[in-house]
């Protein structure tokens, strides 16, 4: 793999966390707007988040779509590219035979999947769903 496309890919599986976790945010976020009272969504901005509750099926099955379709990309886009990083640590051992690089990648690249694409923003979307949901509707 030459640097460019190495570049690229890692470029590529942060772009598809940080969508990951976009999506995330906003399927939180939504479903937390009804909670609040309706005169606090009467501000510009946040008047498209409560009227999104009105059809909450399509957007949070839009959501889901997103979160599916980002995940399983990060895992075609990044993990080959980091494997390849990781690869030449491991290329006197006999771990080699095992595919450690392609583990230890695997492992990463889910790790900050959970972590950024997941968690966080979990966190934003539940104790921040007026921030969240006033740029998710936008």
């Amino acid at each position: 793999m030459d640097g460019l496309e190495l570049t690229l890919r890692l470029v590529g599986g942060v772009l598809l966390i940080l969508a990951n976790g976009f999506f995330v945010a906003i399927e939180f976020a939504l479903t937390r707007v009804r909670q609040y009272p309706e005169s606090e969504f009467d501000v510009p901005g946040l008047r498209r988040a409560w009227a999104m509750t009105q059809d909450l099926e399509i957007y949070l099955t839009s959501c889901q779509v997103g979160i599916s379709a980002t995940s399983i990309a990060v895992g075609i886009v990044a993990e080959p590219a980091l494997t390849s990083l990781i690869d030449p640590v491991f290329e006197r051992t006999l771990l080699t035979s095992i595919g450690a690089g392609g583990i230890l990648a695997f492992v990463i690249i889910n790790l900050l999947h959970l972590t950024h694409g997941e968690q966080t923003p979990t966190y934003l979307g539940v104790e921040r769903t007026k921030f969240v949901a006033r740029y998710g509707a936008t």
